[in-house]
């Protein structure tokens, strides 16, 4: 897990280190992120996320463990169904459930749990 003002690698083993990708890191040098993780340089909110997504990572990666930062597991879940959003099926189904009618929603989801048993 990539820590704001720690040298630490990315949040996913699988992905090349960020030395090999300082043009994907949103305009920022090699150099310039081994200062915002040193904490020598701060770095704005609206950087941060551009980091976060050349990284492609959440900016709450950044800040691991901190107090006042989602635990492990709800951000684990939090990846999941943001996984299950980017499918397909998944888009279609929460797209179909957020423009049904409120009165319908909790026998949508009452459905859809009995199907998934």
């Amino acid at each position: 897990m990539l820590i704001a003002g720690s040298a630490r690698d990315a949040t996913d083993p699988r992905r090349p280190p960020r030395r090999s990708r300082p043009d994907r890191a949103g305009g920022v040098t090699f150099q310039q992120l081994q200062k915002y993780e040193r904490g020598t340089n701060r770095i704005s909110a609206s950087k941060l996320y551009e980091l976060a997504q050349a990284l492609t990572a959440s900016p709450a990666d950044f800040f691991g463990d901190l107090p006042g930062t989602p635990d492990e597991a709800w951000s684990a879940e939090t990846r999941r169904l943001t996984a299950l959003a980017q499918q397909p099926e998944g888009a279609r189904l929460l797209t179909a459930f957020d423009r049904a009618p409120e009165r319908v929603k909790g026998a949508v989801i009452e459905l859809v749990e009995k199907v998934a048993g």
